[in-house]
């Protein structure tokens, strides 16, 4: 069986401002992948995703609004350091939709109930807080499908959010 699939927002405009911490501690920017956020993990394995999927996917990504997003502050799960987003309400709302949808995938497999809109800089013990000039602005525009092959994340879509006030 192949690995799942997974859904983020990516914000490779921050990856200037976070590249220096989460090239050292963060092993999803060793496999290629760009800041973001996570709206579902894990999804489907990339061989069961068909094109109806696709355009499932397409139509409930096109009913949310694009919006900006602020990661104003450094914050901390037991072994991660993450950017906070604010808003996160909007991310919470993808994440929801998603386990609406596709209720055989719960985000994170269920094991963390309601999760926490986060952006990963690093993972591991006695992590220290780094120095990054924040805030950090950036727009949420589109939900990335994304697959793991041969050690590193591969885009497989891109489902574009309806523009900011025009939801779908």
């Amino acid at each position: 069986m192949s690995d799942p699939t997974g859904l983020a927002v990516l914000f490779p405009d921050l990856d200037p401002a976070t590249k220096a911490v989460r090239a050292e501690r963060d092993p999803a920017h060793a496999q290629g992948l760009a800041p973001h956020v996570t709206v579902l993990y894990p999804f489907l394995p990339e061989a069961e995703v068909t094109d109806a999927i696709h355009a499932r996917l397409a139509a409930l990504f096109a009913a949310h609004p694009g919006f900006d997003v602020t990661f104003p502050r450094i914050a901390r799960f037991p072994d991660t350091l993450y950017l906070a987003p604010e808003p996160a309400a909007p991310f919470q709302h993808l994440t929801k939709a998603m386990a609406r949808a596709f209720p055989d995938h719960p985000p994170y497999g269920g094991v963390y109930g309601d999760p926490v809109p986060h952006l990963t800089l690093a993972s591991g013990p006695d992590l220290p807080e780094p120095t990054l000039p924040l805030p950090l602005t950036a727009r949420a525009e589109a939900v990335t499908h994304l697959a793991f092959r041969a050690d590193r994340w591969y885009q497989i879509a891109r489902y574009e959010l309806a523009p900011s006030g025009d939801p779908a």
